[in-house]
């Protein structure tokens, strides 16, 4: 907004008095008696320093030159919501929910956007003797004690603040006017010093002591403090590194004889599991798939393999219900797989897999004992015989290959 302002002095003030004032409406008839104002020259304190008070927010202002012009940027910080480390803080820690528990922050910034910008214009208008009978309303400093940055009077009584907003303190050789450009370093309220606390440097400590730790460690890793320390660090450098990867004693080099012979290797090739009544068809077909000149050269061998079962539970209808019995299962510490084949088994769970009937049965009726009543024992896959093609002869890797 274009303003054409003489006299900056007491804008902070001015700002100040429009938060304070729109923020006092939020307050809801339980939210207690404690004190709403302003400790020069940009705080908002809800309760008195030095008497309970806390900060609930502040407002930081910087002006800067545009041509003819100047420019005033008004920053304006207001807690909200509760903090949990709020004991932390020096200043004490105060939020708007305290006022109205329903509050957020939107809602905080309708109920203060439009009376700030009136502030402003009124500011620019009138300056601050406009705010000057309003903030002394508020003022949570005058009559105390504090200290201040300054070397001439670094203490005194707060008077209130002059007609350009600067604090006025008495001290034994009279009233001295502050300067209000100083900020929020200037003074402190002698009854609200708060002793230094001991989690900044013992923060500050750890970083020390972590950032040397890594040093030390990177020193030892590098072998630089193998005679100091006396223990050699057994990580990744050099040259220990290069010779972990390479290993000229590995290598062979062959000849073509001896390279041939390492070609001729025993293949197997295994098709199935065939049933009792496949067998015989899949042996024809695999003899029909093989060249003519290695039909003489393989035997086909046929390995039967017992059938598997499983302790199961399920069918579950949908996967809502299988992913709350497996739930159910982890509380009881029982471990579990997913069954996705057979198709009749699909959508439940398997406790173990077992060679025969007769383990399966005994495992289940110790899932029994641990209170698990809804398993079964189910057949997972029935016996089967695979057939193995197996040379009879070493075969060239490239005769094998076309055998496939």
């Amino acid at each position: 907004m274009p303003l054409t302002v003489t006299d900056w002095s007491g804008l902070s003030l001015a700002v100040g008095v429009a938060l304070c004032e729109a923020i006092e409406t939020i307050r809801t008839p339980d939210s207690g008696a404690a004190r709403l104002g302003l400790k020069w020259p940009n705080d908002l304190w809800l309760g008195a320093p030095g008497e309970g008070g806390r900060k609930l927010g502040g407002l930081l202002i910087e002006t800067v030159a545009a041509g003819s012009q100047r420019l005033a940027v008004i920053g304006v910080g207001i807690n909200v919501e509760p903090f949990d480390a709020a004991d932390a803080l020096a200043s004490g820690f105060a939020c708007a929910r305290e006022l109205d528990p329903a509050i957020d922050a939107p809602a905080l910034l309708r109920r203060v956007a439009l009376p700030l910008a009136q502030a402003v214009h009124l500011f620019a208008e009138q300056g601050f003797a406009a705010f000057a009978a309003r903030f002394a309303a508020h003022d949570l400093l005058v009559g105390k004690a504090v200290q201040t940055t300054s070397a001439e009077w670094p203490e005194g009584v707060v008077r209130g603040v002059s007609a350009h907003g600067a604090l006025l303190l008495q001290t034994p050789r009279g009233v001295r006017e502050g300067d209000e450009r100083r900020g929020q370093r200037a003074c402190r309220t002698a009854v609200d010093r708060r002793p230094h606390r001991a989690e900044p440097l013992m923060l500050r400590l750890a970083v020390v002591v972590l950032l040397l730790a890594n040093l030390g460690f990177c020193a030892w890793t590098q072998g630089w403090l193998d005679d100091v320390v006396g223990v050699r660090a057994a990580g990744d450098r050099e040259p220990e590194r290069v010779t972990r990867q390479v290993k000229p004693e590995l290598i062979q080099v062959l000849s073509p004889q001896a390279a041939a012979s390492a070609a001729a290797t025993t293949a197997c090739l295994e098709a199935g599991p065939f049933g009792g009544d496949e067998i015989g068809g899949a042996d024809a077909a695999l003899q029909s798939a093989l060249p003519a000149d290695t039909r003489s050269t393989v035997a086909t061998v046929k390995i039967d393999r017992p059938a598997q079962w499983i302790v199961y539970m399920g069918k579950y209808p949908n996967r809502e219900a299988l992913l709350k019995k497996a739930e159910e299962l982890k509380r009881r510490n029982v471990k579990y797989d997913e069954v996705r084949s057979p198709p009749t088994l699909d959508g439940g769970l398997s406790l173990g897999r077992y060679d025969d009937r007769a383990a399966a049965e005994r495992a289940l009726a110790q899932f029994g004992q641990q209170g698990i009543q809804t398993a079964r024992v189910a057949e997972l896959s029935p016996p089967a015989a695979p057939t193995c093609c197996v040379p009879l002869q070493p075969t060239p890797r490239s005769r094998r290959g076309s055998a496939r």
